[in-house]
């Protein structure tokens, strides 16, 4: 969901088939850290900027996280 369409604190991701869910995600308990605010729209290459940005880097080096899937 995006927008107004995200109530309290539940969000909703969309995948083709529910089998890509589980096999990919599941029903999880996480934290979520908002790093840009956007229009609601998002392109493969503004994915590609935004991971190769240097704050990005720190913030996952800082977390532990990998975006990559690896």
């Amino acid at each position: 969901d995006k927008g107004a369409a995200v109530k309290g604190h539940h969000l909703d991701l969309y995948y083709h088939t529910v089998g890509d869910v589980f096999e990919h995600w599941g029903k999880k308990r996480l934290t979520v850290y908002v790093i840009k605010k956007g229009s609601g729209k998002f392109t493969e290459t503004d994915l590609k900027v935004l991971n190769e940005q240097n704050s990005i880097q720190v913030f996952r080096q800082k977390r532990g996280i990998n975006l990559d899937g690896e």
